[in-house]
């Protein structure tokens, strides 16, 4: 099986085919925030929207996402930052 080569923060990373971006950052030592992921679950929880990264201009959700030749991924902007801090508002 061929790896994938791609950027997580301006790092290089290799990941296998199929796998997501959550897991191949957490193989590769890089912190994106979640809390409802669960390995080998099927699907993806997707519940908590914490793991928002940024793919070429998208945001996306790091957790269900699958990773592709030459992607370059953003853990952390402004923008990123927002809207976890969004999400982790709970009225009271």
């Amino acid at each position: 099986m061929r790896e994938i080569s791609l950027i997580i923060n301006n790092k290089p990373v290799k990941a296998n085919p199929g796998t997501r971006i959550l897991e191949a950052a957490i193989d590769a030592g890089i912190d994106i925030p979640h809390s409802c992921y669960v390995p080998n679950v099927e699907p993806p929880v997707q519940a908590c929207k914490l793991c928002v990264v940024e793919v070429s201009g998208r945001i996306v959700q790091a957790c269900s996402e699958l990773v592709i030749e030459g992607m370059e991924v953003t853990t952390s902007n402004p923008e990123l930052e927002r809207m976890r801090r969004q999400r982790l508002h709970f009225p009271g």
